[in-house]
């Protein structure tokens, strides 16, 4: 999917994050978002990854969050990384991630 999106501005214009007033559905958050989560899996590993999806759905099973809180929680259980600039270019940028990001951990030998 990256390879297919990566030279398409269009594709990484649309912010995760408030993408704006009438993108709440558009189809780039869902091909985007889902990349910017397999991304996030190779960046903090599957303990931290797994451990930060089971608390949330712990945390706010009957309610409501947001996006922010989620930053938050994935910055806390993976204890590691500063993920700032992961989310930066995933969530809160409008153009295709640093390389960094965009293959990181293992992702990044196969590039």
């Amino acid at each position: 999917m990256v390879e297919q999106s990566e030279q398409d501005p269009g594709f990484w214009n649309v912010k995760l994050y408030d993408p704006g007033q009438g993108k709440e559905l558009d189809p780039a958050l869902y091909d985007k978002g889902s990349m910017m989560m397999h991304a996030l899996r190779r960046t903090i590993g599957d303990a931290a990854f797994f451990g930060t999806l089971r608390q949330w759905q712990k945390e706010h099973r009957y309610g409501n969050a947001t996006w922010p809180q989620f930053e938050a929680l994935a910055k806390k259980i993976s204890g590691g990384p500063d993920l700032t600039g992961f989310f930066d270019a995933w969530a809160h940028g409008t153009t295709v991630p640093e390389r960094k990001y965009l293959y990181p951990g293992s992702l990044g030998r196969l590039r």
